[in-house]
């Protein structure tokens, strides 16, 4: 449900607040987009370009939505799925690239914009041909990170999941966006530890994508003559816990013993990381701005 207010400034301008509210079939809030901006006079309106912010509604007041708030929600909910498909809908015609990828679920971003996709790097792709694992196994595999409005490829990131669902752990991808959605870190692990593929993303106005940096090979760098182990012995395996708007990418990076030697599989050592994006003439860097250790968690699969 979206909610708009304009007030007229003293100066002429326009202040304009947006409030994107997300609920359940039951009325209960589960989501929340807002955004805010001054306009000059004459200036126009559109907050199209204004960044979302997320409302964190696990610090919010357990019972800050009355009975009746609940109740006029999910009547609004009930009648929109009742009304079916909009009359109008501005994007139905656009078509972009869309028929050269298929958007991997839960990867939007939070404002809703863009998300990681599979594709092949292909002139003609008959999607008919593919079932749930869509791409497993085609030479010509491709992730992008795509525009969800002009349904357009902003560029490839490096990695190849196969499939557009995250999967289970061990055979999944994991995305996460900084909260203004212009910053993203995906993980991608497809059965094979030669496979697994650690990047991040930054996104400009345009948009354009402004470069991929290969968040693996800086966190190897750094992580085995921190540990002082050989990286033959051991190997990496990582979790993203959060990307900032300003380009900071917290991991989570246990070191755990490599296929075929004696403790494959467990877990030696466990650390947090924390890297920071920098856009450069020469395109995206990755630089780490600390380590430290955590307790070993034995028990994590």
């Amino acid at each position: 449900m979206l909610t708009r207010k304009e007030a007229p400034l003293p100066d002429g301008g326009t202040q304009v607040d947006e409030s994107r509210k997300y609920f359940d079939f039951n009325g209960l809030l589960i989501r929340e987009l807002r955004k805010s901006a001054r306009f000059k006079a004459n200036q126009s309106t559109d907050t199209q370009r204004i960044p979302n912010v997320v409302v964190d509604h696990t610090k919010q007041p357990q019972n800050d939505q009355s009975a009746e708030e609940r109740s006029k929600s999910s009547e609004i909910w009930r009648r929109l799925i009742e009304a079916g498909p909009p009359v109008f809908d501005p994007f139905a015609k656009v078509k972009g690239d869309s028929e050269k990828f298929r958007v991997i679920q839960e990867t939007a971003s939070p404002d809703g914009r863009y998300a990681i996709a599979s594709g092949l790097a292909r002139e003609k792709i008959n999607w008919d041909e593919f079932g749930k694992d869509e791409l497993a196994g085609e030479e010509d595999l491709r992730n992008y990170v795509v525009d969800l409005v002009k349904q357009r490829i902003l560029g490839e990131i490096g990695c190849s999941y196969f499939s557009t669902f995250p999967r289970s752990r061990r055979d999944a991808c994991q995305v996460v966006w900084s909260p203004d959605s212009t910053k993203f870190a995906f993980h991608q692990w497809s059965g094979k530890w030669s496979d697994l593929c650690l990047v991040a993303g930054q996104i400009a106005t345009g948009p354009k994508l402004v470069g991929v940096v290969n968040l693996r090979k800086e966190i190897e760098k750094r992580t085995f003559p921190f540990l002082k182990k050989r990286p033959d012995s051991s190997a990496l395996w990582w979790d993203i816990d959060q990307v900032s708007s300003d380009g900071v990418v917290q991991m989570r990076v246990d070191c755990v013993g490599a296929p075929g030697k004696e403790r494959e599989g467990e877990t030696l050592s466990s650390l947090s990381e924390r890297l920071r994006l920098r856009a450069t003439p020469d395109g995206l860097r990755a630089e780490m701005l600390n380590i430290r250790r955590l307790p070993v968690d034995h028990e994590r699969d």
